[in-house]
């Protein structure tokens, strides 16, 4: 017997996959620490409240610019403000 789980639309999946990866910021030479501890190479800002960088999830999760964070600091190539 056969599972017939349907796991969506495979060529969908890989060009939206493909769209994300157009869009990341240059990457950093090194890790950086996140506001929510995790890892990444690719930050866009750096807050000065939590004391970490932020990806483009995070600014939008945060409301950073929505909120006009006084914390906030876009790096260079960074054009989210």
């Amino acid at each position: 017997m056969k599972n017939h789980h349907n796991k969506g639309d495979r060529k969908a999946q890989q060009k939206r996959q493909r769209e994300r990866r157009k869009h990341l910021p240059q990457k950093q030479s090194e890790k950086v620490m996140l506001i929510d501890g995790n890892l990444s190479y690719y930050p866009i800002a750096y807050c000065r409240v939590h004391g970490g960088y932020l990806t483009e999830g995070l600014i939008d999760t945060h409301r950073c610019i929505k909120r006009k964070c006084d914390g906030y600091e876009a790096l260079d190539g960074g054009d989210c403000r």
